[in-house]
């Protein structure tokens, strides 16, 4: 948390930068999910750590068909929840399960 916005990208984290700590401050990430599978996958987000509060999916529970592809998107927002300067982490887990007709 900074006065100054950044982002990194790697295969494995996502970086939302440096944020300044304001309430209508918010960043944002995309992730895009390929359902590789022959059958629908629905796809879950959980989130823990110190963001785990900051953080949101725009979609809860997103459907995937066979072959389909699209974003995940990750929205950083402090609300009224104003964090110190500082370094935070999360973590997000991503589960992704067959849906049984």
């Amino acid at each position: 948390v900074e006065d100054v916005v950044g982002v990194t990208v790697e295969n494995d984290k996502l970086y939302f930068g440096t944020v300044p700590p304001l309430s209508d401050s918010e960043a944002n990430r995309k992730v895009l999910f390929r359902n590789n599978y022959d059958f629908p996958v629905e796809v879950s987000v959980f989130f823990s750590g110190e963001m785990k509060d900051w953080v949101t999916i725009t979609e809860d529970n997103p459907v995937f068909l066979p072959g389909e592809a699209g974003y995940l998107y990750f929205i950083l927002c402090f609300g009224e929840d104003l964090p110190a300067y500082g370094e935070y982490t999360g973590e997000a887990k991503v589960y992704v399960k067959r849906v049984l007709s």
